[in-house]
């Protein structure tokens, strides 16, 4: 039954994927790995369920109404969506970067808001989860800043990040050395590739984050997106190598700070 339920809310995932078109049976099975037949009978309980909705037969499926309905409060902790996508619009007026706020719940990260800036979003989904836990610094700003045992049951949960995903646990000094950089520093910055030290300011750079708190509970973190470890961005048309300066990172750092400032006092009211 778990299994069925696990597989069922994979489905309702495809089906959000394709928002504006209906998908047809035999992609859904494809993408789940099923048979047509075992997909097919998943389908119509969602059906009767009123999550899915059958289009035709040769059309396909589309997520039902009854899926609106169960999330008519809006998305997913709406409250910190409110009180934080003016912000990150605000941060992006500022810096030009792409904003993200992210928070983590069990075994997923979660995207609660997002604004484009020059590293547009291709994905048009208000929010969604995150392939890579641990990878990215809005993860490691979060887990930098929650209270020890907090974490170590989030690592009991989720297991312990590989030096591929955050490669600063594994230097000497170990964890505790890269959770008390992050805090001295007030942001993560969470550089690719890792193994270039002896050029730190010429590394391409994945992106910077803050976490977020509600009195004294990690809720969140706001990241910017910066040019991805390819390196490169868009200038008039064009794309050129891009990386990141020292005054560029106090600049934005700044403004990071700031923005979650902003943040954490409208949570107060």
């Amino acid at each position: 039954m778990i299994k069925s339920v696990q597989k069922a809310m994979q489905i309702l995932t495809i089906l959000s994927d394709s928002p504006d078109a209906p998908v047809r049976l035999s992609d859904v099975a494809r993408q789940m790995g099923l048979n047509e037949s075992t997909c097919a009978h998943l389908l119509e309980t969602m059906c009767d369920c009123g999550v899915a909705e059958r289009v035709s037969r040769a059309d396909g499926y589309r997520v039902g109404v009854h899926a609106y309905y169960i999330t008519r409060n809006g998305r997913y902790q709406d409250e910190i969506v409110k009180l934080g996508e003016p912000v990150l619009k605000w941060m992006k007026n500022k810096t030009g970067h792409s904003m993200v706020l992210v928070t983590l719940k069990k075994k997923h990260k979660v995207v609660l808001c997002r604004v484009s800036g020059i590293n547009v979003f291709t994905d048009s989904r208000p929010s969604a989860y995150y392939e890579s836990l641990y990878r990215y610094s809005t993860s490691h700003a979060i887990l930098a800043e929650m209270d020890p045992v907090e974490r170590e049951e989030f690592y009991a949960v989720n297991g312990y990040p590989t030096p591929e995903e955050w490669p600063g646990l594994y230097e000497a000094g170990g964890p505790q050395k890269a959770y008390d950089e992050i805090r001295q520093r007030g942001y993560e910055l969470f550089r690719f590739p890792y193994d270039a030290p002896e050029a730190r300011e010429g590394e391409m750079v994945v992106g910077m984050a803050k976490a977020v708190k509600n009195g004294n509970q990690v809720v969140a973190a706001l990241g910017v997106a910066l040019p991805n470890e390819h390196g490169y961005r868009c200038f008039e048309g064009s794309q050129q190598q891009w990386y990141l300066t020292k005054a560029e990172e106090e600049f934005i750092g700044k403004y990071l700070c700031m923005a979650v400032r902003e943040i954490q006092r409208r949570m107060q009211f």
